[in-house]
């Protein structure tokens, strides 16, 4: 499971408590990019008593999303990594559903969950799942073709849309891509939570 954290310190313990309900066994991967509130020192505080095995990595600068997905791939070793924001918040099951449907096809380089209460717009086959991109905000991807395309492009992408550019890659390199609406997360996105603003400080 990675998660890249920036003065995420309000939802870190409903992550954590989240995270708590996942049945598979999970090793946890955070960093923080140079967070100015209480975000490292909560997660610091909280690590300890999950109970799974966890890598906490604190930078000295704001890498953004795609940099810094990158930086938790690289220390991390499962033949599938978990992406999620640190803003969402796992339903039961969720991460489990995500993992039966990779698991079962092959071909399959990623699985996205259903956000709710809101979800981004998309056109996806009601039969198979098959969509032409998948979010960055939860997401199963396997190493396997996230490494065949050289991860996220950090060059281009700071944050926002790092995601469309990697789904058309494992497109064009013949790996699908898979809505799974049965796996849910709850996602306080900007237009949900008041207190949220874009930046890319």
């Amino acid at each position: 499971v990675l998660v890249v954290l920036y003065n995420s310190g309000r939802f870190i313990q409903p992550l954590l408590d989240s995270l708590r309900r996942v049945t598979i066994p999970v090793k946890l991967y955070f960093l923080d990019n140079s967070s100015t509130d209480e975000t490292a020192e909560k997660l610091a505080a909280t690590l300890p008593a999950m109970g799974v095995r966890t890598c906490f990595l604190r930078s000295l600068k704001n890498n953004g999303f795609a940099r810094g997905m990158n930086l938790l791939a690289a220390q991390s070793t499962g033949e599938f990594m978990f992406m999620l924001n640190p803003d969402a918040e796992l339903e039961e099951g969720c991460l489990e559903r995500l993992l039966d449907r990779i698991q079962n096809e092959p071909s399959v380089g990623m699985v996205e969950a259903r956000q709710q209460p809101r979800e981004h717009h998309k056109a996806y086959d009601g039969k198979t799942g098959e969509t032409t991109w998948c979010t960055g905000a939860a997401v199963l991807i396997r190493r396997k073709a996230f490494e065949d395309i050289g991860g996220f492009d950090e060059r281009l992408f700071f944050m926002y849309c790092e995601d469309v550019d990697l789904s058309w890659k494992f497109w064009v390199k013949g790996w699908k891509c898979i809505y799974v609406p049965a796996a849910v997360v709850q996602h306080f996105t900007q237009d949900v939570d008041p207190g949220k603003r874009r930046s890319l400080e």
